[in-house]
């Protein structure tokens, strides 16, 4: 088999010493081909493991392993977990969409969707105030905290609060 630079490989399974010796490789370990023709008559090929970089070895020693897929480790995880949900986005998309039904096309980027965290809001009909006219009325989704910090005191243009439903609701906190 020939092997080339980069090539991900490891000692094979039925190679129970390889003729060079192990040095730090472990068995199973996979090291990518850093020269696949040295100049030596001793060592036929030279992989870079992750305990042992520049590893000399012989040709009938190595086997090629595959590359995984590039969506593997979300595939994985779907795959284990079946009630996840992916999201897909293309390099050219500005938003992440929810898919059922993932192609997992390389040119593509996958993810799975993070837990959505809420907080519990009122829905408060706000009026904008400037030197002290009202501008502008619209209603705003926000926790107390956060109403008190949108209406300090003492600023000239501030929101006032023209009412509160008591109804509480969830929204998606960013």
């Amino acid at each position: 088999m020939e092997f080339k630079v980069g090539d991900r490989v490891k000692v094979k399974d039925s190679c129970l010493t390889p003729k060079r010796g192990w040095g730090k490789v472990s068995r199973g370990e996979v090291g990518i081909v850093k020269d696949a023709n040295p100049a030596s008559r001793y060592v036929d090929i030279v992989i870079d493991f992750p305990s042992n970089p520049s590893w000399n070895g012989m040709l009938n020693e190595i086997e090629l392993v595959p590359t995984p897929h590039v969506h593997a480790e979300v595939i994985k995880q779907w795959a284990d977990n079946p009630s996840l949900t992916i999201e897909v986005k293309h390099a050219s998309d500005l938003r992440w969409t929810i898919t059922t039904e993932p192609l997992w096309r390389p040119d593509y980027m996958y993810r799975i969707k993070e837990h959505v965290k809420f907080k519990e809001v009122k829905k408060y009909q706000v009026v904008y105030m400037k030197n002290g006219v009202a501008t502008q009325s619209y209603s705003l989704y926000l926790n107390k905290e956060d109403f008190e910090k949108r209406n300090p005191s003492g600023d000239k243009e501030f929101i006032g609060l023209i009412m509160s439903t008591e109804k509480i609701e969830k929204v998606e906190v960013e």
